[in-house]
């Protein structure tokens, strides 16, 4: 299970391992349903390293790319225009949060 929260400031994902058992009760009890496959992967740009998580949701959902690196200040380098694929700039945007997709 994948919790988003804010520590230190920062928003980030806390994850636990459940069962197949809590997993199947999760399932039965959502109002909202969301499946997405996650790809993550190295990236490099201006010779600096980042973490992308790469995310495919079932049926006619938008595909998301989130871009992490060591550092808050690092984050702020990575540049969309220099991707090798055309990205659209989502932060902030409320759209794309998790529960407003599965809608």
């Amino acid at each position: 299970m994948i919790a988003k929260i804010i520590k230190d400031g920062n928003r980030t994902s806390e994850k636990e391992r459940i069962t197949e058992e809590k997993y199947e009760e999760f399932l039965s009890s959502s109002i909202l349903h969301l499946e997405k496959k996650r790809y993550e992967f190295s990236y490099i740009q201006s010779d600096i390293s980042f973490s992308l998580k790469y995310d495919e949701f079932a049926g006619d959902k938008p595909y998301m790319l989130e871009a992490d690196a060591a550092s808050e200040e690092e984050k702020e380098f990575f540049s969309p225009d220099e991707f090798p694929a055309e990205l659209t700039e989502v932060t902030g945007d409320t759209r794309y949060y998790g529960y407003r997709v599965a809608s």
